[in-house]
């Protein structure tokens, strides 16, 4: 009966992946049928590609069939737009080179640049200050 109450007492295994993908830890990525659980930790930056984006992690990409804006999927803390095409994750940054004009560059791990714009100087000075 112990086994019975302990399967009466758990959340359905259907209930519990509703959630996957939902949290500050996990972002849920469609990929032609299939389900990518992608920790947020392991994306160091994100490029606009067209309708699609480009998450780059260490050595690798992962095309993702929806435009930049799944921005609104990341957790603002963590997560950056830093260009009209790329998006930054905070904790990842290892350098910031400013340039002239006020655009900058972001080192993202231990050997990625990328650059961001004027128009996103505000961004950057807040990173430093």
């Amino acid at each position: 009966t112990r086994l019975i109450e302990e399967s009466r007492n758990r959340t359905a295994p259907s209930q519990q992946l509703d959630h996957l993908g939902e949290t500050d830890d996990v972002i849920k990525i469609q990929d032609a049928g299939s389900f990518h659980f992608l920790p947020l930790k392991d994306i160091l930056w994100i490029e606009a590609a067209g309708d699609y984006s480009l998450l780059h992690n260490s050595g690798t990409e992962i095309a993702v069939d929806e435009d930049i804006e799944l921005e609104t999927e990341l957790p603002r803390n963590r997560f950056l737009r830093i260009h009209r095409s790329a998006i930054i994750s905070v904790d990842h940054i290892s350098e910031i080179r400013r340039l002239a004009k006020g655009e900058a560059e972001l080192k993202m791990g231990t050997d990625t640049w990328v650059k961001s714009s004027r128009s996103y100087r505000d961004v950057i000075a807040g990173l430093i200050d």
